[in-house]
Protein backbone atom coordinates (compact mmCIF):
# COMPACT_ATOMS: atom_id res chain seq x y z
CA UNK A 1 0.00 0.00 0.00
CA UNK A 2 1.43 3.35 -0.21
CA UNK A 3 1.45 4.74 3.38
CA UNK A 4 1.61 8.84 3.76
CA UNK A 5 1.81 10.34 7.21
CA UNK A 6 1.32 13.80 8.14
CA UNK A 7 4.64 15.38 9.35
CA UNK A 8 6.28 18.53 11.02
CA UNK A 9 7.01 20.78 7.93
CA UNK A 10 9.82 23.56 8.67
CA UNK A 11 8.80 26.16 7.07
CA UNK A 12 10.65 30.18 6.22
CA UNK A 13 9.43 32.58 8.96
CA UNK A 14 9.63 35.67 7.04
CA UNK A 15 9.84 39.11 9.35
CA UNK A 16 6.24 40.23 8.52
CA UNK A 17 3.53 38.88 6.42
CA UNK A 18 3.58 35.07 4.54
CA UNK A 19 5.72 36.25 1.16
CA UNK A 20 8.77 34.50 0.81
CA UNK A 21 9.36 34.47 -3.11
CA UNK A 22 13.10 35.99 -2.39
CA UNK A 23 13.69 33.25 -0.05
CA UNK A 24 12.55 30.30 -2.67
CA UNK A 25 14.30 28.71 -5.69
CA UNK A 26 13.30 26.17 -8.64
CA UNK A 27 14.48 22.52 -8.06
CA UNK A 28 18.41 21.88 -7.88
CA UNK A 29 18.15 19.86 -11.18
CA UNK A 30 16.91 22.92 -13.32
CA UNK A 31 19.58 25.53 -11.89
CA UNK A 32 22.91 26.59 -13.98
CA UNK A 33 25.21 28.40 -12.26
CA UNK A 34 24.42 31.66 -13.77
CA UNK A 35 21.02 31.20 -12.02
CA UNK A 36 22.57 29.52 -9.06
CA UNK A 37 24.55 32.87 -8.32
CA UNK A 38 21.25 34.91 -8.98
CA UNK A 39 19.31 33.31 -6.50
CA UNK A 40 22.27 33.56 -3.90
CA UNK A 41 22.65 36.77 -4.73
CA UNK A 42 18.82 37.42 -3.99
CA UNK A 43 18.84 36.82 -0.26
CA UNK A 44 21.02 36.04 2.53
CA UNK A 45 18.87 33.07 3.35
CA UNK A 46 17.64 31.83 -0.77
CA UNK A 47 17.76 28.34 -0.52
CA UNK A 48 20.23 27.94 -3.03
CA UNK A 49 22.75 27.89 -0.89
CA UNK A 50 21.62 24.89 1.28
CA UNK A 51 20.22 22.85 -2.02
CA UNK A 52 23.30 23.66 -4.57
CA UNK A 53 26.20 24.65 -1.49
CA UNK A 54 29.42 26.29 -3.16
CA UNK A 55 32.44 24.60 -3.36
CA UNK A 56 34.01 21.67 -5.69
CA UNK A 57 34.91 19.34 -2.54
CA UNK A 58 32.88 17.27 -0.24
CA UNK A 59 33.25 20.07 2.61
CA UNK A 60 30.39 22.11 0.51
CA UNK A 61 27.91 19.57 2.29
CA UNK A 62 29.00 20.23 5.64
CA UNK A 63 28.82 23.92 4.85
CA UNK A 64 25.36 23.56 4.07
CA UNK A 65 24.45 21.42 7.27
CA UNK A 66 26.34 23.83 9.36
CA UNK A 67 24.14 26.79 7.63
CA UNK A 68 20.47 24.90 7.62
CA UNK A 69 21.32 24.55 11.65
CA UNK A 70 22.00 27.97 11.88
CA UNK A 71 19.31 29.15 10.50
CA UNK A 72 17.16 27.11 12.48
CA UNK A 73 18.66 28.15 15.70
CA UNK A 74 18.29 32.36 14.42
CA UNK A 75 14.52 31.28 13.46
CA UNK A 76 15.33 31.96 9.72
CA UNK A 77 13.54 28.29 9.43
CA UNK A 78 10.96 27.46 11.81
CA UNK A 79 9.93 23.45 12.26
CA UNK A 80 6.49 23.23 13.40
CA UNK A 81 6.03 21.59 16.40
CA UNK A 82 2.50 19.43 15.40
CA UNK A 83 2.40 16.85 12.66
CA UNK A 84 0.00 17.42 9.80
CA UNK A 85 -0.48 17.46 5.90
CA UNK A 86 -0.42 20.76 3.45
CA UNK A 87 -1.90 21.32 0.66
CA UNK A 88 0.20 23.26 -2.08
CA UNK A 89 -1.84 25.14 -4.53
CA UNK A 90 -0.02 26.31 -7.71
CA UNK A 91 -1.70 29.19 -9.99
CA UNK A 92 -0.28 29.73 -13.24
CA UNK A 93 -0.74 30.75 -16.83
CA UNK A 94 -0.12 29.00 -20.23
CA UNK A 95 -1.74 29.54 -23.91
CA UNK A 96 -3.55 32.61 -22.08
CA UNK A 97 -5.53 30.28 -20.17
CA UNK A 98 -5.63 30.27 -15.94
CA UNK A 99 -4.25 26.88 -14.50
CA UNK A 100 -4.75 25.78 -10.89
CA UNK A 101 -2.60 22.77 -9.53
CA UNK A 102 -3.37 21.37 -6.18
CA UNK A 103 -1.05 18.85 -4.38
CA UNK A 104 -1.28 17.20 -0.91
CA UNK A 105 1.83 17.66 0.56
CA UNK A 106 2.50 14.75 2.80
CA UNK A 107 5.68 12.08 4.16
CA UNK A 108 5.49 8.96 1.88
CA UNK A 109 7.05 5.38 2.75
CA UNK A 110 9.94 4.90 0.64
CA UNK A 111 11.28 1.44 -0.18
CA UNK A 112 11.92 -0.41 -3.27
CA UNK A 113 9.60 0.36 -6.08
CA UNK A 114 6.39 -2.03 -5.86
CA UNK A 115 2.93 -2.16 -7.30
CA UNK A 116 0.58 -1.15 -4.35
CA UNK A 117 3.35 1.58 -3.15
CA UNK A 118 5.37 3.53 -5.23
CA UNK A 119 6.64 3.16 -8.76
CA UNK A 120 8.70 4.82 -11.64
CA UNK A 121 7.96 5.89 -14.65
CA UNK A 122 11.32 6.40 -16.18
CA UNK A 123 15.10 5.79 -15.89
CA UNK A 124 17.90 7.87 -14.03
CA UNK A 125 21.33 8.65 -13.90
CA UNK A 126 24.10 7.44 -11.29
CA UNK A 127 25.41 10.78 -10.57
CA UNK A 128 22.96 12.81 -9.33
CA UNK A 129 21.61 10.54 -6.76
CA UNK A 130 25.63 10.17 -5.19
CA UNK A 131 25.27 14.06 -5.22
CA UNK A 132 22.12 14.23 -3.16
CA UNK A 133 22.89 11.74 -1.06
CA UNK A 134 25.62 13.38 0.19
CA UNK A 135 23.59 16.07 0.97
CA UNK A 136 21.28 14.28 2.33
CA UNK A 137 23.66 12.54 5.02
CA UNK A 138 25.00 15.99 5.69
CA UNK A 139 21.67 17.98 6.82
CA UNK A 140 19.07 15.07 7.32
CA UNK A 141 16.46 16.98 5.48
CA UNK A 142 14.95 17.30 2.44
CA UNK A 143 14.47 21.14 0.86
CA UNK A 144 12.90 19.85 -2.42
CA UNK A 145 10.15 17.52 -2.33
CA UNK A 146 9.54 14.70 -4.79
CA UNK A 147 6.27 14.75 -7.03
CA UNK A 148 3.69 12.04 -7.15
CA UNK A 149 0.15 11.17 -9.32
CA UNK A 150 -2.30 9.08 -8.33
CA UNK A 151 -5.78 7.90 -9.59
CA UNK A 152 -8.81 9.29 -7.69
CA UNK A 153 -11.90 7.67 -10.02
CA UNK A 154 -13.90 8.80 -7.01
CA UNK A 155 -12.78 12.33 -7.27
CA UNK A 156 -12.88 11.95 -3.10
CA UNK A 157 -9.25 12.90 -2.46
CA UNK A 158 -9.21 16.25 -4.98
CA UNK A 159 -12.43 17.06 -2.94
CA UNK A 160 -10.70 16.88 0.33
CA UNK A 161 -7.65 18.61 -1.06
CA UNK A 162 -9.69 21.40 -2.64
CA UNK A 163 -11.58 22.17 0.91
CA UNK A 164 -8.13 22.93 2.38
CA UNK A 165 -7.45 25.98 0.28
CA UNK A 166 -10.85 27.56 1.56
CA UNK A 167 -8.65 29.01 4.73
CA UNK A 168 -5.98 31.88 4.43
CA UNK A 169 -2.32 30.40 2.88
CA UNK A 170 0.27 30.48 5.91
CA UNK A 171 2.92 30.82 2.66
CA UNK A 172 2.81 32.77 -0.77
CA UNK A 173 5.72 32.78 -3.41
CA UNK A 174 5.93 34.30 -7.25
CA UNK A 175 8.22 32.80 -9.09
CA UNK A 176 10.69 33.77 -11.55
CA UNK A 177 8.36 32.42 -14.37
CA UNK A 178 5.52 33.98 -12.87
CA UNK A 179 3.78 31.37 -11.08
CA UNK A 180 2.02 31.62 -7.63
CA UNK A 181 2.30 29.13 -4.95
CA UNK A 182 -0.13 29.00 -2.12
CA UNK A 183 0.35 26.69 1.36
CA UNK A 184 -1.96 25.64 3.04
CA UNK A 185 -2.36 23.38 6.68
CA UNK A 186 -4.86 21.16 6.37
CA UNK A 187 -6.28 21.30 10.20
CA UNK A 188 -10.03 19.02 9.58
CA UNK A 189 -8.73 15.82 11.55
CA UNK A 190 -11.25 13.70 9.86
CA UNK A 191 -10.25 14.91 6.22
CA UNK A 192 -6.58 13.73 6.82
CA UNK A 193 -7.45 10.39 7.79
CA UNK A 194 -10.05 9.97 4.77
CA UNK A 195 -6.87 10.96 2.85
CA UNK A 196 -4.75 8.14 4.67
CA UNK A 197 -7.17 5.98 3.92
CA UNK A 198 -7.69 6.53 0.20
CA UNK A 199 -4.19 6.30 -0.89
CA UNK A 200 -3.63 2.88 0.86
CA UNK A 201 -5.48 1.93 -1.55
CA UNK A 202 -3.86 3.40 -4.56
CA UNK A 203 -0.36 3.37 -6.27
CA UNK A 204 2.23 6.78 -6.77
CA UNK A 205 3.61 7.02 -9.84
CA UNK A 206 6.77 9.57 -9.79
CA UNK A 207 6.21 12.55 -12.08
CA UNK A 208 8.94 13.90 -11.18
CA UNK A 209 12.10 13.68 -8.93
CA UNK A 210 13.08 10.16 -9.71
CA UNK A 211 16.73 10.70 -8.25
CA UNK A 212 15.70 12.07 -5.07
CA UNK A 213 13.63 9.41 -4.44
CA UNK A 214 16.02 6.66 -5.00
CA UNK A 215 18.33 8.47 -2.76
CA UNK A 216 16.02 8.68 0.05
CA UNK A 217 15.45 4.63 0.03
CA UNK A 218 19.56 4.42 -0.02
CA UNK A 219 19.75 6.86 2.82
CA UNK A 220 17.40 5.02 4.80
CA UNK A 221 19.15 1.86 3.67
CA UNK A 222 21.93 3.04 5.20
CA UNK A 223 20.48 4.00 8.35
CA UNK A 224 18.99 0.60 8.80
CA UNK A 225 15.65 1.89 8.99
CA UNK A 226 12.47 2.17 7.11
CA UNK A 227 11.90 6.13 6.02
CA UNK A 228 9.77 7.97 4.75
CA UNK A 229 10.29 10.95 2.29
CA UNK A 230 8.32 14.58 1.81
CA UNK A 231 6.11 14.43 -1.56
CA UNK A 232 3.46 16.43 -3.16
CA UNK A 233 0.49 13.92 -4.61
CA UNK A 234 -1.97 15.16 -7.00
CA UNK A 235 -5.03 13.39 -8.41
CA UNK A 236 -3.93 12.55 -12.22
CA UNK A 237 -7.00 14.05 -13.58
CA UNK A 238 -6.39 16.93 -11.62
CA UNK A 239 -7.31 20.01 -14.20
CA UNK A 240 -3.98 21.93 -13.52
CA UNK A 241 -2.11 18.59 -14.31
CA UNK A 242 0.38 19.90 -17.34
CA UNK A 243 2.79 18.39 -18.87
CA UNK A 244 5.25 19.68 -21.53
CA UNK A 245 7.27 17.65 -24.00
CA UNK A 246 10.86 16.93 -23.83
CA UNK A 247 12.52 17.38 -27.09
CA UNK A 248 16.21 15.62 -28.07
CA UNK A 249 18.79 17.62 -30.03
CA UNK A 250 22.04 15.55 -31.14
CA UNK A 251 24.86 16.64 -33.73
CA UNK A 252 23.74 13.39 -35.68
CA UNK A 253 25.84 13.70 -38.98
CA UNK A 254 23.51 11.89 -41.39
CA UNK A 255 21.21 13.34 -44.13
CA UNK A 256 17.87 13.45 -45.00
CA UNK A 257 18.10 10.50 -47.65
CA UNK A 258 20.28 8.99 -45.13
CA UNK A 259 17.80 8.80 -42.06
CA UNK A 260 15.32 7.52 -44.65
CA UNK A 261 17.23 4.81 -45.55
CA UNK A 262 18.38 3.89 -42.18
CA UNK A 263 14.58 3.62 -41.17
CA UNK A 264 13.06 2.71 -44.61
CA UNK A 265 11.27 -0.86 -43.10
CA UNK A 266 10.56 0.33 -40.10
CA UNK A 267 9.31 3.43 -40.60
CA UNK A 268 7.14 5.30 -43.06
CA UNK A 269 9.46 8.60 -43.47
CA UNK A 270 7.71 11.94 -45.29
CA UNK A 271 9.84 14.64 -46.47
CA UNK A 272 9.03 18.65 -45.64
CA UNK A 273 10.94 21.58 -46.37
CA UNK A 274 12.91 23.24 -43.13
CA UNK A 275 9.83 25.67 -42.99
CA UNK A 276 7.02 23.55 -42.45
CA UNK A 277 8.17 22.12 -39.12
CA UNK A 278 5.98 24.13 -37.07
CA UNK A 279 3.08 23.67 -38.58
CA UNK A 280 3.77 20.04 -38.45
CA UNK A 281 4.76 19.93 -35.11
CA UNK A 282 1.45 21.81 -33.86
CA UNK A 283 -0.60 18.56 -35.77
CA UNK A 284 1.75 16.46 -33.69
CA UNK A 285 0.59 18.62 -30.60
CA UNK A 286 -3.54 19.51 -31.34
CA UNK A 287 -4.16 15.81 -32.80
CA UNK A 288 -2.09 14.08 -29.67
CA UNK A 289 -0.39 11.75 -32.12
CA UNK A 290 2.61 8.78 -31.96
CA UNK A 291 4.55 10.50 -34.87
CA UNK A 292 8.02 11.60 -34.51
CA UNK A 293 9.60 15.23 -36.19
CA UNK A 294 13.08 15.48 -36.59
CA UNK A 295 14.28 18.85 -37.47
CA UNK A 296 17.19 19.86 -39.48
CA UNK A 297 18.15 23.72 -40.46
CA UNK A 298 21.28 22.40 -41.72
CA UNK A 299 20.36 20.31 -44.15
CA UNK A 300 16.93 22.29 -44.64
CA UNK A 301 14.65 19.45 -43.77
CA UNK A 302 12.11 18.17 -41.32
CA UNK A 303 10.90 14.47 -41.64
CA UNK A 304 7.44 12.92 -40.53
CA UNK A 305 8.19 9.27 -39.19
CA UNK A 306 5.34 6.98 -38.58
CA UNK A 307 5.70 3.45 -37.61
CA UNK A 308 5.07 1.36 -41.15
CA UNK A 309 2.19 -1.02 -41.22
CA UNK A 310 2.85 -4.32 -39.93
CA UNK A 311 5.95 -3.53 -37.49
CA UNK A 312 5.36 -4.14 -33.73
CA UNK A 313 4.20 -0.68 -31.96
CA UNK A 314 5.89 -0.13 -28.83
CA UNK A 315 4.15 3.24 -29.13
CA UNK A 316 1.16 1.23 -27.63
CA UNK A 317 3.04 1.54 -24.11
CA UNK A 318 5.97 4.01 -24.88
CA UNK A 319 4.01 6.58 -26.91
CA UNK A 320 6.39 8.86 -28.85
CA UNK A 321 8.79 9.01 -26.92
CA UNK A 322 9.26 5.07 -26.49
CA UNK A 323 9.32 5.05 -30.31
CA UNK A 324 12.11 7.45 -30.52
CA UNK A 325 14.18 5.70 -28.28
CA UNK A 326 13.73 1.40 -28.76
CA UNK A 327 12.09 2.08 -32.66
CA UNK A 328 14.23 5.25 -34.14
CA UNK A 329 17.78 5.49 -32.90
CA UNK A 330 18.92 1.71 -32.78
CA UNK A 331 18.56 2.13 -36.17
CA UNK A 332 20.48 5.45 -36.70
CA UNK A 333 23.15 5.05 -34.40
CA UNK A 334 24.29 1.70 -36.90
CA UNK A 335 24.53 3.90 -39.59
CA UNK A 336 26.36 6.73 -37.10
CA UNK A 337 28.41 4.85 -34.40
CA UNK A 338 30.90 7.75 -34.07
CA UNK A 339 27.74 9.18 -32.13
CA UNK A 340 26.56 8.64 -28.71
CA UNK A 341 22.66 8.33 -29.32
CA UNK A 342 22.23 8.04 -25.30
CA UNK A 343 23.62 11.73 -24.71
CA UNK A 344 21.11 14.42 -25.69
CA UNK A 345 20.60 17.94 -25.21
CA UNK A 346 17.31 18.42 -23.76
CA UNK A 347 14.69 20.99 -24.27
CA UNK A 348 11.15 22.13 -23.40
CA UNK A 349 10.86 24.90 -26.41
CA UNK A 350 10.17 23.70 -30.07
CA UNK A 351 12.33 26.73 -31.52
CA UNK A 352 14.89 26.09 -28.92
CA UNK A 353 15.54 22.93 -29.74
CA UNK A 354 15.61 23.50 -33.32
CA UNK A 355 18.14 26.31 -33.08
CA UNK A 356 20.25 24.28 -31.05
CA UNK A 357 20.17 21.84 -33.73
CA UNK A 358 21.43 24.18 -36.31
CA UNK A 359 24.03 25.64 -34.41
CA UNK A 360 25.69 22.07 -33.78
CA UNK A 361 25.08 20.90 -37.32
CA UNK A 362 22.78 18.13 -36.35
CA UNK A 363 18.69 17.28 -35.61
CA UNK A 364 16.30 18.22 -33.52
CA UNK A 365 13.61 15.34 -32.41
CA UNK A 366 10.46 17.11 -32.02
CA UNK A 367 7.76 15.32 -29.54
CA UNK A 368 4.67 15.40 -28.40
CA UNK A 369 4.04 15.06 -24.35
CA UNK A 370 3.80 12.01 -22.30
CA UNK A 371 0.47 12.26 -20.23
CA UNK A 372 -0.16 11.47 -17.13
CA UNK A 373 -2.86 8.74 -18.14
CA UNK A 374 0.19 6.79 -20.20
CA UNK A 375 2.32 6.78 -17.15
CA UNK A 376 0.04 5.39 -15.07
CA UNK A 377 -0.51 2.97 -18.06
CA UNK A 378 3.23 2.57 -17.87
CA UNK A 379 3.28 1.66 -14.73
CA UNK A 380 0.83 -0.24 -14.52
CA UNK A 381 2.76 -2.41 -17.04
CA UNK A 382 5.79 -2.43 -14.63
CA UNK A 383 7.79 -0.76 -17.55
CA UNK A 384 9.68 2.89 -17.50
CA UNK A 385 10.48 5.34 -19.97
CA UNK A 386 13.60 6.96 -21.15
CA UNK A 387 15.26 9.41 -19.01
CA UNK A 388 13.61 13.29 -19.55
CA UNK A 389 10.69 11.44 -20.93
CA UNK A 390 8.04 13.65 -19.27
CA UNK A 391 8.39 17.68 -18.12
CA UNK A 392 5.86 18.72 -15.76
CA UNK A 393 5.20 22.38 -15.65
CA UNK A 394 5.46 24.34 -13.71
CA UNK A 395 7.70 22.68 -11.01
CA UNK A 396 7.38 22.60 -7.18
CA UNK A 397 9.93 25.08 -5.65
CA UNK A 398 12.59 24.46 -3.07
CA UNK A 399 11.86 25.96 0.02
CA UNK A 400 8.72 26.77 -0.27
CA UNK A 401 8.28 23.63 2.34
CA UNK A 402 10.75 21.52 4.08
CA UNK A 403 11.28 18.40 6.44
CA UNK A 404 13.75 16.39 7.88
CA UNK A 405 14.35 12.86 6.84
CA UNK A 406 12.65 10.80 9.31
CA UNK A 407 12.30 6.94 10.18
CA UNK A 408 8.62 5.64 10.38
Amino acid sequence: MAQIFPFRAILYRPASGNDIGTLVAPPYDVIDADQRQIYHDRSDYNIVRLVLPEGDSDGKYESAARQFDQWLDAGVLSEDGQEAFYVWEQQFEHDGRTYHRRALVAKVACGPYQAGGVMPHELTHAGPKADRLKLFQATGAQFSQLFGIFDDPSQEAQRLILAACDSEPLRVAVADDGHVSRLYRMGDTSSADRLQQILADLTVVMADGHHRYETAVAYFEGQGQAGAALMTLVPSDDAGLLVKPTHRVTPLPLGPDEISGALDEAFNVERHPLASWPGLHSQQLDTSSDALLAVSPHHGAALHMTTANGRDNTADIFGAVGRLHHDCLPLLAARAPEVDLDKFDYHHDAAQAVQSAGEVGGWAFLLPPTLAPQLLKVAREKAVLPPKSTYFHPKFMSGFISSRLTAI
